[in-house]
């Protein structure tokens, strides 16, 4: 049975945080609360992209998570994540 990416967000960040789900498995959390946050979460995309080979943006790790299928892939802004599933 294939999970559905928002109850794995759902499971696996802090409650109280809300956060931005894009199509394809990129998200923002924020931890603080914002008026707008699609137009936030673009806004900090934008900011912190793109991401150029040889750079810090460059950089990432990947998160294995308990419970659910797939990974986290963390990058240079630590509340902009992407969701993996196999």
């Amino acid at each position: 049975m294939p999970i559905d990416p928002v109850e794995v967000l759902r499971r696996n960040i802090r409650p109280g945080r809300a956060w931005v789900l894009f199509a394809n498995g990129t998200y923002v959390v924020f931890t603080k609360p914002v008026a707008e946050m699609k137009s936030a979460a673009l806004e900090l995309l934008r900011r912190w992209g793109p991401v150029h080979v040889g750079s810090p943006a460059a950089d990432f790790s990947v998160i294995g998570l308990t419970g659910v299928p797939g990974w986290v892939v963390t990058g240079h802004h630590r509340d902009v994540l992407t969701y993996r599933r196999p």
